[in-house]
């Protein structure tokens, strides 16, 4: 414990003696924190966050699929509907429908991905 007292004594001193040096070292720890803490924000937020789902584990997904024409085109909204009634173990079903719009609003419009969902979806999410 002596010589880390030590150590961190004559680590001050030295400091002292080049006030650029420790401005500079401060400066560097300071953005490598705020660097770090930014990034692991990121990453608990999008990875490490639970879902906002009340029971997570009795989440189920599942697909009906339509082919046109040898393309996969998804399921339509009548067929989730009858899915919905006719299935009665699930509490509630919820449907989502990936879709590609434009946004604009600047002065280039960008194709991102949104999705069209059921009335329930945000009660089914437990929002």
């Amino acid at each position: 414990m002596d010589a880390l007292l030590q150590d961190l004594r004559y680590a001050l001193r030295s400091l002292r003696q080049a006030p650029g040096f420790a401005a500079v070292a401060i400066l560097t720890l300071a953005l490598g924190i705020g660097a770090n803490t930014a990034i692991f924000s990121v990453v608990h937020a999008v990875l490490l966050k639970p879902l906002s789902y009340h029971d997570p584990e009795q989440l189920v997904a599942m697909r009906g699929l339509i082919t046109v024409r040898g393309l996969d085109v998804g399921s339509s909204a009548p067929e989730y509907r009858n899915f919905r009634d006719d299935i009665s173990s699930i509490g509630d079903a919820a449907a989502v429908w990936p879709i590609n719009i434009n946004l604009t609003g600047t002065d280039r419009p960008e194709r991102i991905q949104a999705a069209v969902v059921s009335t329930n979806y945000t009660r089914s999410r437990g929002c």
